[in-house]
């Protein structure tokens, strides 16, 4: 599948989901990133404003340190479980199955609530918050 072809079918998605706001501001986004090669950084300002960046890059870092500090404690915790309800002798095939299933569904609350997430129209982009006006 090339570029364009994955485009157009991220469009369809956007679209069937009516995330038109974003399927709208996709294309720029995309444009900048591929021609300046950015970081997530400034692709969030892209999409949430300049004056946001520090909450959302905070945000974003506190969730993947939490991530990969719970991801692992669940698998282990769940699956030691699991494992000490096995009959001496059964077979172990499915003692993951239930810390599987658990961080399937945190992926799918993850997935829905990066759905609501709307990007700035670009008059709220370029209005200063209030908080940045009250701090000058």
């Amino acid at each position: 599948m090339n570029k364009n072809a994955t485009y157009q079918e991220l469009r369809s998605h956007l679209a069937y989901l009516k995330l038109s706001a974003i399927a709208e501001h996709l294309p720029g986004a995309l444009e900048r990133a591929g021609r300046e090669k950015p970081g997530y950084t400034p692709f969030l300002a892209d999409l949430f404003g300049p004056e946001n960046v520090g909450a959302i890059h905070g945000a974003l870092l506190t969730a993947w340190s939490a991530a990969a500090v719970v991801g692992p404690v669940i698998i282990t915790e769940l699956s030691n479980s699991a494992r000490a309800a096995l009959p001496p002798g059964a077979s172990k095939v499915h003692i993951y199955d239930k810390p599987l299933e658990v961080l399937a569904a945190m992926l799918a609350v993850g997935f829905v609530l990066t759905i609501l997430v709307q990007p700035l129209t670009k008059a709220e982009a370029l209005t200063p918050s209030v908080e940045a006006a009250g701090a000058r």
